[in-house]
Order: structure tokens, then C-alpha cells, then sequence
């Protein structure tokens, strides 16, 4: 495929993610169409043959592709054609169970307050647990998957929003309609490793041999010298003896 050609099928699939449906590739789009790029790029990489795309990418199609689909501001991108832009909707029925993923590190707060949505997105809440676990992915590499009793949430207030057909979207998820697996255990302390003794310090006037300097069997050593030197004397001994007793010629 030559570049033009590649220029404009990824073209395509700009306008569509980011100007049709961005709730289908789980994209929430803030009140002026944008999404954070590296959102969209984690979105865009899950795609088979979408997995190379970089920020580069994209605006090479800005320079290639006249007009450009896209539109970017700072580290955000919306598309310039957003007539098509669908809406999530209310009134729509929810399903009994709703799956949400987290960070591993967060469960323990979750399970205690619940959840809510941060300043620039809501919760994402699909309907079936291999697209939760691939919302996750992006923001943890273990997440953890959290069923939503939405009939318990409801009874609390929470309204929920119908983005897609396997995505609803709400602002807070009480801890009384989540469950999830067991929590992680607390930290063990660690063991003090165990300091060596120090040596006494030598008392003044005092000596202390170095342990290294001894041999390790002393009594050896000297019986060896001693032995050496007693052979040298019995050999001396000897020759005076054969001189004394030899018969004179």
C-alpha cells in the first residue's frame, strides 16, 4: 500500500473513532468532542493491523489528507466532523450485572468508599468482562475486574447512561453494589537483619592475638621444628661417634 492510500484509510478510521463513535473503541469524548491522543492511540493499537499508529501518524494525515478529519489541541484530538457524533443515552434498560476494571492498587480503597468518576470522564461499565478486562489493560497490566449489581446501584440513586451496545457509563458506583475477588493481603513486616557481634575492644595494657595468625593445629608446627632439629643433632652426634670409635689405621 503506498503512503497516500494508507494516508487516507487511516483518514477513515480517524473520522469514524473520534467523530461517529468513539464509545464503541471505550473513548468518552469531554463536552467539546476531544479525547486525550494517548487514549485514543491505546484504543487505536488494539485494532489488528492498527497496532504500529504513533502520534506521528497522525499528522502526517494532517499533512497529507486535505482537509484533515482531525483537529488537535495540545495533547487532545477531536474530529472537525462531529454531525455524526452519537450521544450516550438515559432511560435505556441495564443489564442485571455490569463489569468495571481498576488498578490492582485501588481495590482496597474501592472496596471500602466505592467508586467515582474523575474531573475529565465517567465510568466505564461494559456488559461483558473480556471488554472490561481490555478497557483495564490500558491503565494497568493486571487489572481487576469488579461486577456492578446495577439493580442495588439504582436503589442508591446512580442513574446509568447507555453509550454503546456493550458500554454504559455512570458518575458513581456505591461499594455496597460492587464485589469482586478477596483482598490483597497486608505487607508482612520485614525481618531486622540480625547485626554481627562486634569484638570486645582490648582492655588498655592488653593484647589480643589475631585469631587468623594462629595456625590451626600449633602443637604440630613445633613438633615438626622440634623433630628437624633433633635429627640434625643425632646426625652430628653420629659422626662424632664414628670418628671416636673407628680403629686407628
Amino acid at each position: 500500500m503506498s503512503q497516500i492510500k494508507a494516508a487516507k484509510a487511516f483518514a477513515k478510521i480517524l473520522a469514524y473513532t473520534l467523530g461517529v463513535d468513539p464509545y464503541e473503541f471505550g473513548l468518552i469524548p469531554d463536552a467539546d468532542g476531544y479525547v486525550k491522543i494517548k487514549e485514543f492511540l491505546k484504543a487505536i493499537n488494539e485494532e489488528e493491523g492498527w497496532r504500529h499508529i504513533r502520534e506521528g501518524h497522525i499528522k502526517e494525515v494532517c499533512l497529507t489528507i486535505s482537509p484533515c478529519p482531525v483537529e488537535m489541541n495540545e495533547k487532545k484530538i477531536r474530529a472537525t466532523d462531529r454531525s455524526r457524533l452519537t450521544l450516550p443515552r438515559y432511560g435505556e434498560e441495564v443489564p442485571g450485572e455490569l463489569y468495571v476494571a481498576i488498578r490492582q492498587k485501588a481495590w482496597p480503597r474501592v472496596h471500602d468508599r466505592g467508586l467515582a468518576a474523575t474531573d475529565d470522564t465517567l465510568i466505564r461499565l461494559a456488559t461483558e468482562k473480556t471488554f472490561s478486562t481490555r478497557l483495564g489493560k490500558r491503565i494497568d497490566g493486571n487489572p481487576v475486574i469488579l461486577t456492578v449489581q446495577t439493580a442495588r446501584a439504582e436503589d442508591a440513586g446512580i442513574v446509568f447512561l447507555k453509550a454503546a451496545a456493550h458500554l454504559f457509563l455512570a458518575d458513581e458506583i456505591p461499594a455496597g453494589a460492587l464485589s469482586g475477588p478477596g483482598l490483597p493481603k497486608p505487607d508482612e513486616p520485614k525481618k531486622k537483619a540480625t547485626k554481627k557481634k562486634a569484638k570486645p575492644a582490648p582492655l588498655p595494657g592488653s593484647f589480643l592475638p589475631d585469631t587468623d595468625d594462629i595456625p590451626v593445629n600449633p602443637n604440630k608446627a613445633i613438633k615438626g621444628k622440634k623433630d628437624k632439629e633433633s635429627w640434625k643433632e643425632n646426625k652430628k652426634r653420629f659422626r662424632r661417634d664414628k670418628g671416636r670409635f673407628s680403629e686407628p689405621e
